[in-house]
């Protein structure tokens, strides 16, 4: 996201399409206010991180950090340590 963040923001969609098309099994959900249509959040998963839960260690682990900006904003991301030792995205 660069300069306008709101801008950004609108492009979500067509990217969440892009990111469809690229593997159907992708999963995407953008979360938007009911009443005024604003951008609240967005989570994505990659279809072969979904499916990488059969190789990993019971434990998960969240990560949050927050962002400079003119909004609220935190990014949370999921992980976890697969067979190898080795930290493994899911989220």
């Amino acid at each position: 996201m660069y300069k306008d963040e709101a801008k950004s923001f609108a492009k979500f969609l067509a990217y969440q399409k892009q990111f469809i098309v690229a593997n159907a099994r992708n999963y995407c959900k953008i979360q938007v206010n009911k009443d005024t249509g604003n951008f609240i959040g967005i989570f994505f998963a990659l279809a072969g991180l979904q499916h990488a839960h059969k190789s990993i260690v019971k434990l998960i682990r969240f990560d949050r950090t927050y962002t400079a900006s003119w909004f609220k904003m935190n990014l949370l991301i999921v992980s976890s340590v697969n067979a190898n030792s080795k930290t493994l995205p899911l989220a």
